[in-house]
């Protein structure tokens, strides 16, 4: 390969990984190291609110800081977080953060709904959430800060699906967001599907539903020990 052509110079990218460097405000050592360096870009590993198993890549909360990356006697969390890229600024680094927004942690209000949950068929004004909460999304959503609360613009009595029906399905998905936030924040809930798999058919009193129902037959243990012993 002949050297007479010179390479394109592209964006020269170094990776902090925040663990390793700490709360905020001890970052600039690092920062001045990478543009020493000659490097003009920083990315930064996830540094929201982690979930149960405490990977940065486990998100629970997207609005709140990762209290291992925050310095409790050095101010409010996000300001120490914007005195930093204020800092890689001023040495000449740009700074982007990875977004993990395909996954969130199981203990995550928000875990199991997507996009297609909360879009509306039916064309109508709907009050959105733009203060007073950490707004997710255009507003459909929002999250009360330091608090298991979460504000939901779109609920299933808001659409009549047997006057429309293609209302039907954001009816059914509606219904779905409510069902799935409040399970998510730990509301106990009874319906008669999960009471029927809880209870299994008793010999000694004379009812046939695995022959209407979900069983089949007359469970036994070397033949479905799952049903058997209520696994």
């Amino acid at each position: 390969m002949s050297d007479t052509k010179a390479w394109p110079r592209g964006p020269r990218i170094y990776n902090l990984f925040p663990l390793i460097a700490g709360p905020f405000p001890r970052w600039t050592p690092h920062l001045e190291r990478a543009r020493r360096m000659e490097f003009d870009w920083v990315f930064v590993n996830p540094f929201h609110l982690t979930g149960f198993s405490a990977s940065l890549y486990s998100i629970k909360d997207y609005y709140a800081m990762n209290p291992r990356l925050v310095d409790p006697a050095a101010g409010p969390p996000e300001a120490q977080l914007r005195r930093m890229i204020e800092t890689a600024r001023e040495l000449g680094l740009k700074v982007m953060m990875d977004l993990v927004i395909n996954h969130t942690a199981f203990d995550s209000p928000l875990v199991g709904i997507g996009p297609a949950d909360v879009h509306n068929r039916d064309p109508r004004n709907v009050p959105l959430v733009c203060g007073g909460a950490s707004v997710i999304g255009n507003g459909i959503l929002a999250k009360a800060e330091n608090a298991n609360l979460v504000f939901c613009q779109f609920v299933p009595w808001q659409f009549d699906h047997k006057k429309q029906m293609n209302l039907k399905r954001t009816f059914r998905r509606a219904s779905r967001v409510v069902t799935r936030l409040a399970a998510n924040m730990g509301v106990a809930v009874a319906t008669p599907l999960l009471a029927h798999f809880h209870s299994p058919v008793e010999p000694s009193r004379p009812e046939q539903r695995w022959l209407d129902g979900l069983y089949l037959d007359m469970p036994e243990e070397w033949d479905d020990p799952y049903r058997f012993f209520r696994w």
